[in-house]
Parts: structure tokens; C-alpha cells; sequence
């Protein structure tokens, strides 16, 4: 059994894997076959037999293949999501505030989610604060139907994540996204605007996605720049803003050292940045993406270039720039790297 089939599921349409060919070669090894390359969910993944990643599997033939993933790749099928013309109206941000807020209230925290979360450096409080919860593959009527009491069926369309289910000629409402910890996405008014589910397995595609119905005919999620709670005061009181990468960063930054901190949802987006920087108005701005940026890996390239496109475009605006940097052994991500220092300072305590 192919690769695909054995640990991602068949697929058909515009979602699935393609087998390398001469004309369709392996963008990791150059092969013509033996490979496959993935598309729609699994866009920017390879599935490489020849070529040797971290991510090591084995198929029911016994064929050993190696997973690679390109981020950017899997970035600009996020931004394509946004630009989605549905049949259906994304729902205004009012509507989803109030119809993610009411799912939120209908799901819990596992405690494996949970030790995640602490793992990071977040406190309990920290926890609540920031909305996290466990969005599992039973409960999604009830949450379907936890949003449409509080905006009502004509509105609920609107939301990207609501689907018409139907089976055995049966139909209801249900919600959509990957099985993990829900992370709410915050705009710059404090509206819950979209829902990232960080995947307990994401099958060699994209950790964190968002809750969408693009692809049962619906509105695509939002993709906005997350901005935690008490950003505002934080930026008005320092006048420093920090610009870092992916929501749950975001919020961990801002827990461990109190930044006014905000996260773009992946690099190759980093123009959506300047808006939330604007309207915030700081004196000086600091683009801390991950470390990586340091790497001789070409695919870490779009690292480097989004963080000096970005620190440009903000310095041509007139804010005092800054691209913060620190090793990359002490940490992938800002989060990591203040994790570390907090750590060592109990130690040295």
C-alpha cells in the first residue's frame, strides 16, 4: 500500500498526493518516481524515499520514506484561503466573536493539552486567559448548534467552520477543523475572529490550521495577526511593540516577559504586520521571528527575507526598528529562548 493511503487516508479531488513523474519531479531528491508530492490539504509536503528528514515513517510495504515540509509552501495555501471567493459571506467580525465564543463555551481543556501549555511556561491563569481548548472529532453538532443559538441558522453560514453534514439521509449542522487544542485568534478590538487548532497528529501537512469551510463550499477563515490580551495598554504604557510568528508564540511571549506582543500567522504574511503596527502606534518595533533565519538550510531562506522585508518596510514608515536575534541552540522560537532564560535564572537562583 502506497504511502499515502497508509498513514493519511485515500483522497480523491483536489486533496491527495501525486506520484512523481518526469514531468512532476520530486522537489526534494529530483526523482521522476517512487515519490509523491502533496496537494490541497497536503500542499508543500513531500513524501521523499531517498532524501532523510527527522520525520522517519514506514509504509505497509515496508518502505521506509521521509516526511519534508515547506513552510512556505504551506503559508501561501494559507494566504490563498483568504482570498477565497465563497458562495457563502464570511460572517461579519461581531458575528464570529460571539458564535467562536459561544463554542469556546461549549468545549474543555484536556489535561494533555493543558501540560502543553505549562510545558511552554504558561501559568494556570495564563491558561484561562488565554481561551485554549480541546476540539475533539465527537461534539461538533453540539457545537454547531451552541453557534446557531447565538446567532441563529441565516448567520451561522456565514461562519467559516459551520458545514451541512448528511448521512443515511440524515443532515445537520456540525463543525469542521483537525482534532487538537483550540488557540482563539484575537483582532486588535479583542474579537475572537478565528479559531487555530494546533493538530494532535498533523500527518506530515501543517501543525496549526484553521477552522474553515472553504472546502465544503463555505467562507475561508480569517487570516489576521493575533494580537494576546492587554497588547494595547502594554504598547501605549512601553511604546515598544514585538512582531513574532504564529498565535500561541504570541501569547506565550506576552505571559513569560509581558511584551506587548503580537503574532503574524506565518511569516510569508508579514505584510499584514504593518496595519496592527500602525494602529497600535508604537515608538519602536522588534521583529523577532524564529532563529532559524540564521540557518545555511535554503529552505529557511523566506525566514530571512520576511524579517528584513518587514523591519524595511516598517523603518521606510518611521518607526525605530529592531530585528531582535539570539543563538539558535538557546532556542527555535522567542518563546523558547525566554523559556531558557527563565529556567536558568531559577536555577541560578
Amino acid at each position: 500500500m502506497s504511502a499515502s493511503k497508509e498513514h493519511f487516508g485515500a483522497t480523491t479531488g483536489r486533496t491527495g498526493w501525486l506520484d512523481a513523474s518526469r514531468s512532476r519531479r520530486c522537489p526534494v531528491c529530483e526523482s521522476d518516481s517512487w515519490c509523491q508530492i502533496g496537494r490541497g490539504t497536503y500542499s508543500g509536503v513531500v513524501l521523499c524515499k531517498r532524501v532523510a528528514s527527522p520525520r522517519e515513517k514506514c509504509n505497509r510495504d515496508g518502505v521506509t520514506y521521509w516526511v519534508h515540509c515547506d513552510r512556505d509552501a504551506v503559508e501561501r495555501r494559507d494566504a490563498e484561503e483568504d482570498h477565497y471567493e465563497a458562495d457563502v459571506r464570511r460572517a461579519p467580525a461581531t458575528v464570529l466573536d460571539e458564535a467562536y465564543r459561544a463554542v469556546l463555551a461549549t468545549l474543555r481543556l484536556d489535561d494533555r493539552h493543558r501540560d502543553n501549555l505549562r510545558a511552554r511556561g504558561l501559568s494556570d491563569e495564563a491558561i484561562a486567559r488565554g481561551g485554549y481548548r480541546s476540539l475533539h472529532v465527537d461534539g461538533r453538532a453540539r457545537a454547531a448548534r451552541a453557534i446557531e443559538r447565538a446567532v441563529g441558522e441565516e448567520a451561522m453560514k456565514g461562519v467559516p467552520g459551520v458545514v451541512r453534514e448528511q448521512r443515511d439521509g440524515r443532515t445537520w449542522w456540525s463543525l469542521r477543523g483537525a482534532a487538537g487544542m483550540v488557540i482563539p485568534s484575537l483582532d486588535l478590538l479583542g474579537r475572537v475572529v478565528a479559531l487555530k487548532v494546533r493538530a494532535d497528529d498533523a500527518f506530515g501537512g501543517a501543525r496549526y490550521t484553521a477552522v474553515s469551510s472553504r472546502r465544503h463550499g463555505g467562507p475561508s477563515a480569517v487570516v489576521n495577526v493575533h494580537v494576546p490580551v492587554s497588547v494595547r495598554e502594554r504598547c501605549a504604557r512601553r511604546r515598544v511593540l514585538w512582531v513574532t510568528e504564529g498565535e500561541l508564540k504570541a501569547d506565550v511571549c506576552s505571559a513569560l516577559d509581558r511584551f506587548a506582543i503580537v503574532g503574524v500567522p506565518g511569516v510569508s504574511l508579514w505584510k499584514r504586520a504593518i496595519a496592527v503596527c500602525e494602529a497600535l502606534d508604537p515608538r519602536r518595533v522588534v521583529v523577532a521571528f524564529d532563529a532559524d533565519w540564521t540557518s545555511e538550510d535554503p529552505k529557511k531562506r523566506h525566514v530571512r527575507e520576511a524579517r528584513e522585508h518587514l523591519v524595511t518596510a516598517l523603518a521606510s514608515l518611521g518607526f525605530e526598528t529592531q530585528a531582535a536575534e539570539w543563538p539558535l541552540s538557546e532556542g527555535k522560537g522567542l518563546d523558547d529562548y525566554l523559556l531558557a532564560l527563565r529556567r536558568a535564572a531559577r536555577r541560578a537562583a
